[in-house]
């Protein structure tokens, strides 16, 4: 008896070091210590950034850290990913200052979170002090962005492709724009200020616009808002009620 009590410990300790950690309710739990020692998911190798693989749910239960601004903090690869930061942040080195804001260093290449694939929603945490954009899916499709606090990142606070949602989220401080679009996308209840380029970028079409309601752009030094999205409900540019 006394062996068996002795041996079940150790038993769930190699588990624990060879199986995906799991957090409450089922899902994959990232953390700094889980980012070195890679494996979150089949592809994910030692180190930064954390490859996500496979189509799950992830929680955050630590800040996640990098000391460069040319590496990417969290890859996306897979389909239908949900990223729950949990109230914890991607962090990189970048620091922004003044208006139009000065990046130190500058010219880095790392994302917070870089997405190449589609139907991926990120919330409920930070992403800030990246060398490149804070969130980046300039290719990807249908990526949901829910309560995120982005700001001092070397390019966009957030850059997302098509058919995109944004909801509840702040980019202050970015090198070049708050939010930055492609057509048929939908942002709610933001804030974009003192960013180095305009408030929202959009890419939209005459065939495909973007639209946009309830949110605020002031003080982003080349304008609110680009690229002729639509507004379908109030919003305020600059203290105007009235935006483009």
């Amino acid at each position: 008896m006394r062996t068996n009590l002795i041996r079940l410990p150790v038993f769930c300790l190699t588990l624990a070091f060879t199986e995906p950690a799991m957090a409450r309710d089922g899902l994959i739990q990232i953390n700094a210590a889980r980012a070195v020692a890679g494996g979150v998911t089949p592809t994910d190798t030692p180190g930064y950034p954390v490859t996500i693989d496979t189509s799950d749910s992830y929680l955050l239960t630590g800040d996640l850290v990098v000391a460069s601004e040319n590496t990417t903090v969290v890859e996306i690869t897979a389909d239908r990913v949900t990223l729950d930061l949990n109230g914890f942040g991607i962090y990189g080195p970048v620091a922004c200052f003044a208006s139009p804001p000065t990046c130190f260093p500058g010219g880095g290449t790392g994302h917070g979170i870089h997405i190449q694939s589609n139907e991926v929603t990120i919330r409920n945490g930070s992403v800030k002090g990246n060398g490149a954009d804070g969130i980046s899916g300039s290719t990807a499709s249908q990526i949901r962005i829910e309560s995120v606090d982005t700001g001092n990142n070397g390019r966009s606070c957030v850059n997302l492709g098509t058919v995109a949602v944004i909801r509840n989220t702040r980019a202050v401080r970015c090198a070049l724009h708050g939010f930055e679009v492609l057509n048929s996308a939908l942002l709610v209840d933001n804030i974009a200020v003192f960013n180095g380029g305009v408030g929202l970028a959009s890419s939209s079409s005459s065939e495909a616009k973007s639209g946009y309601r309830s949110n605020i752009f002031e003080f982003n030094s080349t304008g609110t808002v680009s690229g002729n999205p639509v507004e379908v409900g109030p919003n305020i540019c600059n203290g105007d009620t009235t935006c483009p």
